[in-house]
């Protein structure tokens, strides 16, 4: 978890996430999009793939939480 505080609204703002396991993001408690268990399988000893999330309209003026959740998934096997 991290705490963000903003002088005001969001006009723009991205996250990008790059793991070789299985993440989920959540701002203010609400989870950034629908996605579930992102991102989608791939050649972990080859790649790792990324997610970018918009999340501007799930920020607002003043105190913002940006919670990260992550589970290994098949990294484990590495």
């Amino acid at each position: 978890r991290k705490a963000l505080t903003l002088d005001n609204e969001a006009s723009t703002a991205f996250v990008h996430i790059a793991s070789i396991g299985y993440h989920e993001l959540y701002i203010n408690g609400k989870k950034a999009d629908e996605r579930v268990l992102a991102p989608a399988i791939s050649r972990i000893d080859k790649r790792s793939l990324y997610v970018t999330y918009d999340i501007a309209s799930l920020l607002k003026k003043g105190n913002n939480m940006i919670a990260f959740w992550y589970a290994p998934g098949w990294s484990r096997k590495l």
